[in-house]
């Protein structure tokens, strides 16, 4: 079963006075339960893809249909729920408001869905406690490192139990040890059944993956098989 279908996808953009393609009637499958890295280089797509993926955004021509829902059937404000049941971000910048806590940073796609405060703030907390951070919940981010930061961000992609995580260069602003920490925790929310799909410009983060698509001039190309 696929968790993310591409089918003809065209997507262009208007760039200084000009229409460039960024997609070029891509078309691939991710599996469901799959963790892939798409590499390629800079404007090959990658990150069109995701924003293609979680509903950020809407291809020119062409079908994205995620867990067997087409996103080009759903209105802003029906993609925009969606979203919240479906799908965690994690961005290289973090993406933590600074004037919230860690757990209160973590709480926020609660915001969208039903339940009472106190479930919100245990949920939360648990989802700290999963990347180890359940001593940082009270910590602001200019408080925490870059690594933990990372972490932060990965429980906040976590705690409303999306079952698919797109991560765009989620390793890109840490070292070594704190990237292979936050590889570490991808590849077991992968363990425990989650889609993951990861940008990467790092070899060393790509072959986390069991698979990885290549991107360039607007195609994906598989390099390693799905394990």
């Amino acid at each position: 079963m696929s968790a993310i279908q591409f089918c003809n996808v065209i997507k262009r953009y208007r760039r200084a006075g000009h229409m460039v393609s960024v997609l070029e009637r891509a078309s691939f499958d991710v599996p469901q339960g799959a963790f892939v890295a798409l590499t390629g280089p800079s404007g090959a797509g990658k990150t069109t893809i995701l924003n293609l993926a979680g509903g950020l955004d809407r291809c020119d021509s062409g079908s994205v249909t995620v867990a067997g829902q087409a996103l080009d059937a759903l209105s802003p404000e029906r993609l925009a729920v969606w979203r919240s049941r479906h799908v965690g971000f994690v961005f290289q910048s973090y993406n933590l408001l600074p004037m919230l806590t860690a757990v209160e940073n973590v709480e926020l796609p609660l915001l969208l869905l039903p339940g009472r405060t106190k479930d919100r703030r245990t949920r939360a907390c648990a989802a700290l406690a999963s990347v180890g951070l359940a001593d940082r919940a009270n910590h602001r981010p200019a408080e925490l490192s870059g690594g933990q930061q990372q972490r932060v961000a990965i429980a906040r992609a976590i705690v409303g139990e999306a079952p698919l995580l797109l991560c765009d260069e989620p390793t890109g602003d840490l070292d070594r040890e704190a990237a292979d920490g936050i590889l570490a925790l991808l590849q077991a929310a992968n363990g425990q059944g989650r889609t993951i799909v990861m940008v990467t410009h790092d070899p060393r983060a790509a072959a986390w993956a069991n698979q990885v698509l290549h991107f360039e001039n607007g195609n994906p190309h598989l390099v390693q098989a799905p394990a």
